[in-house]
């Protein structure tokens, strides 16, 4: 069978006025493929934004080809990096977006290339029901992909400045807790200019204001990296933190 351009692996959409999570088999497809898929164990890398994260994504040897070039809220594509781009050890990329609309598609139909399963996030998880397109994106970022994160990068410029990053975070700080585990991903979030212990400090403010909860209750610490330009140089500051050197 010829090999699909499809990376789609979650996505929320909505039907009869409730949101549903659509899901492929696009993870279990990539963990196959791996050489020694019983004994490799991939670090995982989420990248929230989109021109940026393109290029970042470019950087670390993966391009994001039509027909998957655009992400919705709660939208997820996986991809697996090649082995040079993380040194010898499996990196599986999830990129997603915040976009600056507020609209969720309806649900696609199945493909004769993948299997797609098709949830009520009502009866997905115990959890609150979330009540916007926004919120029910921080839900599948919060319940089904930060739990397996290693580092959590968002371009804070590609989805609206540091004031945009702190709503979400504020937003995944005050959700219910997904995991039991000790191990928490870091948080890195990437910005195009400025100097960073001043973003670091206004992105920290702006969350207080938002919630009580630290962010160290989620993340094993938050780096905020700044970009004067886009130049080799420092799209390389961003692939050095997201590929698991910490």
């Amino acid at each position: 069978m010829t090999r699909c351009k499809h990376t789609g692996w979650l996505r929320v959409s909505t039907k009869d006025q409730a949101y549903v999570i659509e899901s492929s088999d696009r993870a279990q497809r990539l963990l196959d493929s791996l050489p020694r898929p019983d004994s490799q164990y991939p670090s995982t890398l989420v990248l929230v934004g989109n021109a940026t994260k393109r290029v970042a994504m470019q950087r670390l040897g993966v391009d994001i080809t039509p027909p998957n070039t655009t992400r919705g809220h709660g939208e997820i594509h996986l991809s697996l990096a090649p082995v040079g781009a993380s040194g010898g050890r499996p990196t599986l990329i999830a990129d997603a977006d915040i976009p600056h609309h507020k609209r969720l598609g309806r649900p696609r139909k199945s493909t004769l290339c993948h299997e797609l399963v098709t949830r009520s996030i009502s009866t997905a998880h115990s959890a609150t029901i979330p009540s916007t397109a926004v919120a029910s994106g921080d839900h599948v970022y919060n319940r089904m992909l930060f739990p397996f994160a290693d580092v959590v990068c968002l371009f804070a410029d590609d989805v609206g400045g540091v004031e945009v990053v702190a709503q979400r975070l504020a937003s995944w700080l005050t959700l219910e807790t997904p995991s039991t585990s000790s191990v928490r991903p870091w948080l890195v979030v990437v910005t195009n200019g400025g100097e960073e212990s001043s973003a670091r400090n206004q992105l920290l403010q702006a969350v207080r204001k938002r919630t009580n909860v630290h962010a160290s209750e989620r993340f094993h610490g938050v780096r905020v990296i700044s970009l004067a330009d886009t130049s080799p140089k420092s799209l390389r500051r961003v692939s050095i933190p997201c590929v698991g050197t910490y």
